[in-house]
């Protein structure tokens, strides 16, 4: 288990390095996980002008983020979701 622990730290602190460096106001961005014994759930939260900027046309920049981050959980075999908010 302390694998996957250390895994969902790194996700969580992946997901917040690249999402602070996109954005306007980076110390505003928070990323908050929970999860059971199978997945994880990350609430990315950005200042509400930035959120557009993070999700992107059409979603894209958003499922990139998302698809990256599932890269690794997969090598964990563990489930993640991660959800974008202001």
């Amino acid at each position: 288990m302390g694998d996957e622990t250390a895994g969902s730290d790194a996700i969580g602190a992946m997901l917040g390095h690249v999402v602070k460096a996109m954005v306007d106001n980076p110390s505003c961005v928070r990323v908050s996980h929970s999860g059971d014994a199978s997945s994880d759930a990350y609430e990315v939260i950005v200042d509400n002008a930035d959120l557009g900027k993070v999700i992107g046309k059409q979603g894209r920049v958003a499922n990139s983020l998302r698809m990256v981050a599932k890269a690794v959980a997969e090598k964990r075999e563990r489930r993640i979701y991660v959800d974008f908010t202001s």
